[in-house]
């Protein structure tokens, strides 16, 4: 009887203290309504970033100004001359991706530097147009202008609405790298190599 009792007892205090624990909030999803497409105007120029005491030539192909949610970000701090060129991913959604943004699924598969990603809902929703949020969704490397904005870039959160700006380019690496890949290429449907001179964070 007596251990009944206590058990009893226990349940009770337990139950009661567990009431006391403040519950954590579910972290809202962002969505943002009428986030406009990157802005590209093609150009031509080149600069020199000096890592590691080598050098890197950054041929610029578009100027560029990217507004989106960070719907995924990943850090990179190793040593290996690709993560010191280019210390972060980004996935930035605008349009009708970052309208839906709660209503999406994002799965992100990483294989080194490679990235790829699907994305679906949990439910039918008829007025999403998969083909078209595909479109809507960009996987961007970044590489800081200087360490300035290597510290900026590395304030982005996943789930933050912000802007990116700089160039879109092609950085080539020296061989004495031997980073094993000649360097970081744009394709402007697929991957945005940016070269970032400025972020800004936006409500």
């Amino acid at each position: 009887m007596k251990k009944i009792l206590f058990l009893v007892v226990f349940i009770a205090l337990f139950v009661g203290l567990m009431s006391m624990i403040p519950k954590l909030a579910k972290p809202t999803i962002k969505t943002v309504t009428g986030v406009p497409a990157p802005s590209m105007t093609q150009t031509v120029g080149e600069e020199v970033l000096e890592i590691n005491g080598m050098k890197v030539r950054i041929e610029k192909k578009y100027e560029y100004e990217a507004t989106g949610i960070a719907q995924m970000v990943k850090n990179y701090t190793g040593n290996g001359f690709q993560d010191q060129v280019s210390p972060m991913d980004v996935g930035l959604l605008w349009g009708s991706a970052a309208q839906y943004n709660d209503k999406l699924t994002y799965d992100w598969f990483f294989e080194g530097r490679n990235i790829l990603y699907t994305v679906y809902t949990k439910e039918d929703i008829d007025y999403i147009d998969f083909d078209q949020v595909i479109k809507e969704t960009v996987f961007a490397r970044l590489i800081p202008k200087d360490d300035f904005v290597r510290a900026e870039i590395k304030k982005i959160k996943m789930n933050q609405y912000v802007k990116i700006k700089g160039y879109l380019v092609n950085a080539y690496f020296p061989a004495e790298a031997n980073a094993g890949i000649s360097g970081f290429m744009t394709d402007v449907e697929d991957c945005h190599v940016i070269y970032v001179t400025g972020v800004e964070w936006l409500k």
